[in-house]
């Protein structure tokens, strides 16, 4: 009796030792360890966060374009205020004030 005893104790033992031994194995030495894990899912909420920033950015892009692309002369307008284009025989003075 007492040695069948310590026959299950040696081998929940020796379970006990594997187990624990692959526990911390997965948890620190694998390639899907714990903190790699981590990073992914830190990567994963930044490139959410700049999915939905440029989603917007698209979006307010498209509602430019729209309004711009009505007639040649909006065209115009908008090309020479936000790309500061002229015509050939026109010049460009770009005035900045110092005081901000």
């Amino acid at each position: 009796m007492i040695t069948k005893l310590i026959n299950i104790l040696k081998k929940l033992n020796f379970y006990w030792l594997t187990g624990t031994t692959l526990f911390l194995w997965l948890l620190l030495f694998d390639s899907n360890d714990f903190i790699s894990q981590i990073k992914t899912q830190y990567l994963n909420a930044q490139l959410s966060k700049d999915k939905t920033y440029y989603q917007q950015q698209l979006l307010a892009t498209e509602k430019e374009s729209s309004s711009v692309m009505g007639t040649p002369k909006q065209t115009e307008k908008f090309a020479r205020e936000k790309y500061l284009m002229c015509k050939e025989t026109e010049t460009v003075y770009i005035i900045t004030s110092e005081d901000k």
